[in-house]
């Protein structure tokens, strides 16, 4: 029997788009609220980084996916491409140091210069803050792949990543603090992966506290200690 949804509490799951079951064989989608594994992966992961300061926190969610619940903060502003309140990814119309939180999941792949877009999503948290940022199935790829364009037939991706991303944050914004860990599915137990920004050494300790078996993809020096 599986473990119910960690965001509704549904028990009744069938096959995701397409007909297709998770890697590990089992139906992921939740027919109750409409979640998939990298849904509830996430969740999970969220519900670590709970503290006492939690409902203080400031939040920038690119995207409306249901990772986490908006009434945990104190503020939480939502970007949805082409909707109400849509924002440039790799111009984000928001001041310097605005937000504990900016969750990015699933949608650099959708923008043109990722560069870019990682260097802005640093850019508008606090120095105390945290980046959330995944991309689709890179676990499970090796290799990068680029278009000219975003692909039709690629969900309008200009690109699928894959385990090399990491060399991209080291060349784009090598003077922050990039890292990474594992969260997997309570119902279908799928694994998914998540790597976390930061631009202090305090924001890099209050992560490192909350989830302590994180892996360093970069690091400044002056961020250690």
């Amino acid at each position: 029997m599986s473990m119910p949804c960690n965001i509704c509490g549904g028990t009744e799951f069938g096959p995701g788009p397409g007909g297709r079951r998770s890697t590990t064989g089992k139906l992921p989608y939740c027919v109750k609220c409409g979640t998939l594994e990298r849904h509830r992966a996430f969740r999970q992961m969220f519900e670590r980084l709970r503290d006492d300061d939690f409902a203080d926190w400031t939040v920038l969610q690119f995207s409306g996916d249901r990772s986490n619940d908006p009434s945990w903060f104190a503020q939480h502003e939502t970007s949805v491409y082409g909707r109400a309140n849509s924002l440039d990814l790799m111009k984000v119309a928001r001041d310097n140091d605005t937000y504990d939180l900016v969750v990015c999941n699933h949608v650099i792949e959708h923008v043109q210069y990722d560069n870019a877009a990682m260097a802005e999503l640093v850019r508008i948290i606090k120095p105390t803050g945290i980046v959330f940022l995944t991309f689709p199935d890179a676990v499970n790829r090796a290799v990068t792949t680029e278009w000219a364009e975003p692909r039709a037939d690629q969900h309008h991706h200009w690109r699928v990543y894959g385990r090399d991303v990491v060399d991209r944050f080291r060349r784009y914004i090598p003077m922050y603090g990039v890292y990474s860990a594992m969260s997997a599915d309570p119902v279908t137990e799928a694994g998914d992966l998540i790597f976390f920004l930061t631009k202090s050494a305090v924001g890099t300790r209050r992560l490192k506290r909350m989830i302590p078996e994180l892996e360093t993809i970069n690091e400044p020096p002056a961020f250690r200690g």
